[in-house]
């Protein structure tokens, strides 16, 4: 008797009911469909790089008017920026010093915590609490920007009000607060650059007697040195580019940082940085010429983030040359000694002697720090996180008659909200939330995917410069601020096409947000489907297009809908361009997605900025609750749906195996021979 197996929903899932038939079809088809499939391709390829230079090319047509007034040099270090006066001045430097400062000041807390902790939790860190810890870091990360500026607010600007600040929105909350958002972007990619360290390295140190933490610093470290450098820019290129959190605790002061009145005057300065200013001042411009000044530093900011891409493409490209010349080079005028086998133990025993106890001092010191910034950045990451849960649910400030929870269940489902209390309305952040993941994942993921399928099975991987030249540009876009894409949504959607502050104006402009995320991410799906597939596909006959079908998008899908719902995340927790191009009223989408109104993560924004309610902070609070609950949830399900693609491809469960295929192989020579054998016994007598 057969026992039956539950399989799981996602083993069932089938894309085309076909169910594979052995259906013999001819070369001039099979290449008909594989030149209508390119066509399709090519076609939405070039449309979605057409449409990123135009989102370049509109935000330089805007500035021009700017840059002709004042010229590139005059508005770079121009010192003034009064848009009221007559004559107005646009000078950015103001804004370029704020910016460097901050982002020093953030990276000097950063990179050493994250630097530190990455070696600890790789290297010393037992699996259990390893695994802990990187699921905390993954927790930090996906937090909005807008809940790490409600944070700096209400807990770490008071802090520094009590060290002396004159207000809470000053130049250290927001370097605190952006060392914390670069944090995750720093431990990711450096856990990912030392797990790529060969073992054999490690195993070959220790076995001449290195200790184990000489062995992470001198080996180790060296080796994954270039890569760290990568997450290091990387996260610099996610401090410079934020624009929501710097509005809600930098001050948003247009000069520069005091430095003639102190050292705490300075530090505790009202600043803006470049992204900063387009996020105050874009919706509220008095002049042509005043937006064009903003278009500018859009422009100013794109370069920025342009040189940082190119500089790590300089660091990995040399790290990837000296890794095959690794074996050619030499080391030259070694000193060559002349000893027996007494002397040489001799001479070992004593430079052992000599150099154990200041070993053993250093390797404690080294380890000493580790684990003070492993532990300092899981107290901060738990700090964060506990403060918004615990402060999200319940209410520690209570006024006469309040009651001690913060979080209203009843409230939550209600479309409007309470004049008195600021509370209410949940439905219809939802609501206005869900019909922008729609907009943006129903445009962005076919497109993606499309785009994916042309970078990872068309072009190759190394030698095809034009593909090599598309994934620049995409990791430039990825890393390209926010606020930018915001901007673009504001001229060409709002302005130029005329869909005023909609829905579908905000889904359009997220949809170029996430494009970029989705194709890298789908494209890794897609490399992770092993080559033996698609090579045994090709030899059954299977055309090109055929094979992506029926055998490589398959075994990417579980990766494909992970990407799906961690950009479903990404786009709950946006804000700069929603902010930009969605509306300020708080309101139920009655049409549709041609309605105004709020998210959840706007209507943050819009309480700190507007609300003259006292309890502003407790409706901030439970708002941001709201927020990363969500965002967990799905990243949860994402995480979910990833482990079981982790072990469908590396345990040999995938939904095509080679077994499977040379099972169709010997199937096919069966079904052949057989027919053979029919037509001879079918063949008249003569």
């Amino acid at each position: 008797m057969e026992i039956k197996t539950k399989k799981a929903f996602w083993q069932k899932i089938n894309l085309f009911n076909r169910r594979n038939q052995d259906t013999f079809i001819s070369e001039e088809t099979k290449n008909l469909h594989d030149l209508i499939a390119k066509i399709v391709i090519w076609f939405f390829l070039l449309l979605t790089l057409l449409l990123f230079a135009s989102l370049i090319g509109f935000v330089i047509a805007q500035s021009v008017t700017a840059f002709q007034r004042y010229g590139f040099w005059n508005l770079l270090v121009g010192n003034k920026w009064a848009p009221s006066d007559d004559p107005p001045s646009f000078g950015v430097l103001p804004f370029i010093t704020g910016t460097f400062w901050v982002c020093l000041f953030s990276m000097i807390l950063a990179v050493p915590l994250g630097i530190l902790s990455s070696l600890f939790i790789c290297e010393f860190l037992p699996k259990k609490i390893k695994k802990t810890s990187l699921t905390l870091i993954e927790l930090l990360s996906g937090i909005p920007s807008v809940v790490f500026g409600a944070f700096g607010l209400m807990v770490i600007g008071p802090i520094f009000v009590k060290m002396g600040a004159p207000t809470k929105e000053n130049m250290m909350t927001a370097s605190f607060i952006l060392a914390l958002m670069a944090l995750p972007t720093i431990i990711s990619l450096s856990v990912n650059a030392i797990n790529g360290v060969a073992k054999s390295h490690r195993y070959a140190s220790l076995a001449l007697g290195i200790s184990q933490a000489n062995t992470t610093f001198r080996i180790v470290f060296k080796s994954a040195l270039t890569k760290i450098i990568g997450a290091v820019i990387f996260g610099f290129g996610r401090v410079i580019g934020e624009t929501m959190a710097v509005i809600m605790i930098a001050g948003g002061s247009v000069f520069s940082p005091d430095t003639m009145n102190g050292p705490l005057a300075f530090f505790f300065s009202s600043i803006t940085t470049l992204a900063g200013i387009i996020g105050i001042e874009i919706n509220e411009t008095t002049s042509t010429l005043h937006s064009s000044a903003l278009y500018a530093v859009g422009i100013f900011l794109f370069i920025i983030v342009t040189i940082i891409n190119v500089i790590v493409l300089i660091i990995y490209k040399t790290h990837d040359y000296r890794a095959k010349r690794i074996g050619k080079e030499k080391t030259p005028d070694l000193k060559t000694l002349n000893l027996n086998d007494t002397k040489m133990k001799k001479l070992i025993y004593q430079k052992t002697l000599n150099n154990r106890k200041v070993s053993q001092t250093w390797d404690y010191i080294r380890i000493g720090f580790m684990s003070l910034a492993w532990a300092l950045t899981m107290g901060l990451i738990i700090w964060i996180i506990g403060d918004i849960i615990l402060e999200g649910i319940f209410n520690f400030r209570p006024a006469a008659g309040e009651s001690i929870w913060n979080f209203h269940l009843a409230q939550f489902f209600t479309t409007e909200v309470n004049p008195l209390t600021g509370r209410g309305g949940y439905m219809s952040l939802l609501f206005t939330t869900f019909l922008l993941v729609i907009v943006a994942i129903t445009i962005a993921m076919p497109i993606g995917i499309m785009i994916a399928i042309y970078l990872n099975e068309y072009s190759g991987i190394k030698k095809n410069k034009f593909a090599n030249s598309i994934r620049f540009f995409l990791n430039t876009l990825v890393s390209t601020p926010s606020i930018i894409y915001g901007m673009f949504g504001l001229i060409l959607f709002i302005d130029f096409l005329g869909f005023g502050f909609t829905i579908i104006s905000t889904g359009l402009t997220l949809t170029l947000v996430v494009l970029p995320v989705i194709i890298k991410a789908v494209e890794d799906s897609l490399k992770a489907v092993p080559d033996e597939l698609r090579e045994a596909s090709l030899a059954l006959g299977a055309n090109k297009i055929g094979t992506i079908t029926k055998v490589v998008i398959p075994n990417a899908l579980l990766g494909i809908i992970t990407s799906m719902i961690l950009t479903m995340g990404r786009i709950i927790g946006e804000s700069a361009p929603v902010y930009l191009t969605l509306g300020s009223t708080l309101q139920f989408p009655d049409k549709g997605f041609l309605s105004s109104g709020q998210t959840l993560t706007t209507h943050i924004i819009f309480l700190n900025k507007d609300s003259p309610l006292p309890n502003k902070i407790n409706l901030m609070y439970e708002t941001a609750f709201i927020t990363i609950v969500l965002i967990y949830l799905l990243n949860f399900l994402a995480k979910h749906f990833a482990n079981n693609a982790k072990n469908n491809t590396s345990g040999g469960n995938t939904r095509w195996t080679i077994d499977l295929i040379k099972l169709k192989i010997s199937e096919r020579k069966t079904q052949k021979a057989t027919k053979k054998q029919q037509k001879k016994t079918q063949k008249p007598k003569q």
